[in-house]
């Protein structure tokens, strides 16, 4: 009984993972680049930052954010989808002395 609470777990700990890599991925593919300059900007601006960053700066402050979400969300949602079948393969099994460490059979 025990693996199979792990096993749910891994199940929602692995589903969460995904679901919430998932939307930041998305999130990160609707604005534009300009958009998002602009959004910078406003909010430098609001802060009383603006005179901190020049145009160089918040241009390459945007770049880097979003190759770091085109790069590390799928990596992450891959490890999320990972983590789900690691947690369901066993669940699925259903035996009680189920091991997670246990050779996996597909029928």
């Amino acid at each position: 009984m025990t693996k199979k609470i792990i096993c749910i777990f891994l199940l929602v700990i692995g589903g969460l993972l995904f679901l919430w890599t998932g939307y930041g991925f998305v999130k990160n593919l609707t604005p534009t680049r300009e958009e998002l300059i602009q959004q910078t900007r406003t909010f430098f601006d609001e802060k009383v930052m603006s005179t901190c960053f020049s145009e160089e700066q918040i241009e390459k402050i945007i770049d880097d954010s979003r190759k770091y979400g085109m790069i590390v969300s799928p990596i992450a949602m891959l490890i999320g989808a990972g983590i789900t079948f690691g947690g369901f393969a066993p669940f699925r099994r259903g035996r009680k002395n189920t091991q997670l460490s246990d050779p996996f059979k597909f029928d």
